[in-house]
């Protein structure tokens, strides 16, 4: 682009991705159009005005655009902004990527963690996830009742946190070899909580991308 803005050089890749060639995309270049999908125009025109006002040389952005074919997709795009001797922005080089398939999938991915959250929310058994580093990074509504606890007091802090001297015990003793070995573990196991009250627990380990997931049971009634 120069600095108006005008399609200069358009790669045979930049045709396939948005459908138009060089010379259609500039015939179409009239007040009011732009390929840029209107949700995400505002962001693109500012992100293009700071390369051409010389506040930036290099910036980022990704943004959906709708191709000649009517077909939206999302573009990632690196800028540069190329000046002349007298330091004046005269041209914009891009390098541009289809990434539609990434956004699809990411979008999957987070709709498959809003529904196995949402299962997990709706279980009787207490359901934790525990980093590397032994924090918390999940726990469900039955977790925290079990805990006696709240969610904002256990996400982020380490379980030697929350339990002053749970490196201590035969619970942190078996998660260990869990998270060292990475295997399965069923065992069940008494915990005295920091108030001094307690409780047994089935207790069901399995190694995750995270560190551990651990599904416990309140067994102390029977």
């Amino acid at each position: 682009l120069d600095n108006k803005l005008q399609l200069r050089s358009w790669s045979k890749k930049a045709e396939e991705i948005f459908g138009w060639t060089l010379e259609e995309f500039n015939n179409l270049r009239k007040p009011g159009f732009t390929p840029v999908y209107a949700d995400d125009y505002p962001e693109a025109i500012r992100k293009a005005k700071e390369l051409l006002s010389g506040k930036v040389t290099r910036n980022h952005m990704i943004h959906r655009i709708c191709t000649k074919s009517g077909k939206v997709i999302w573009s990632e795009w690196y800028n540069s902004a190329l000046k002349n001797n007298e330091g004046e922005v005269v041209t914009i080089m891009s390098l541009v990527n289809d990434i539609t398939g990434k956004k699809l999938a990411e979008e999957k991915i987070r709709e498959n963690e809003k529904r196995y959250r949402t299962t997990l929310e709706s279980m009787l058994e207490g359901c934790i996830i525990i980093d590397f580093n032994w924090r918390y990074v999940y726990v469900n509504r039955s977790a925290v009742i079990q805990n006696q606890s709240t969610v904002d007091a256990l996400l982020g802090k380490t379980m030697m946190e929350v339990n002053p001297g749970f490196e201590n015990t035969q619970m942190f003793k078996e998660l260990s070899n869990a998270m060292i070995n990475r295997e399965e573990k069923q065992f069940e196991s008494e915990f005295v909580f920091p108030n001094g009250s307690s409780g047994v627990f089935d207790i069901h380990v399995q190694p995750s991308a995270e560190g551990l997931f651990i599904i416990s049971n309140d067994i102390s009634e029977r």
